[in-house]
């Protein structure tokens, strides 16, 4: 029961709360909402030490996924890998224009006299 109303102007004492009320009855569901779809936009490398940046832009329910990756520093350089297969000898190309002739030597020095040969048979 409520009481009486009081003096207006005039501010009471609150009095004390009441026992929570029922749970009330489950609302209906709403409509299903659209599926979205996430597409890859942009993806930039940025300059090294830089900070990793996203951004979604489009509208519901097609968004589209944009990214700037910094740049990593250079790694060592690896081993040597093994030597690969020998490749397929290719075609024998076409014989080339023949060179002009070149200066002739100079002339040897005279060798030795060799041996005398044995006497020829008389006539």
């Amino acid at each position: 029961p409520t009481g009486a109303t009081g003096i207006a102007g005039v501010t009471g004492p609150t009095g004390p709360t009441g026992p929570q009320g029922d749970i009330g009855p489950t609302g209906p569901s709403g409509e299903a909402g659209e599926t979205p779809t996430l597409t890859i936009g942009t993806v930039t490398t940025g300059e090294p030490g830089s900070e990793a940046e996203a951004s979604i832009t489009g509208t519901a329910p097609n968004f589209v996924l944009n990214l700037t990756i910094p740049q990593g520093p250079t790694g060592p350089t690896g081993p040597i890998g093994p030597q690969g297969v020998q490749g397929v000898q290719g075609e024998v190309g076409v014989t080339g224009l023949q060179g002009i002739q070149g200066v002739q030597g100079i002339q040897g020095i005279q060798g030795e006299v060799g041996p005398t040969g044995p006497a020829g048979e008389d006539a």
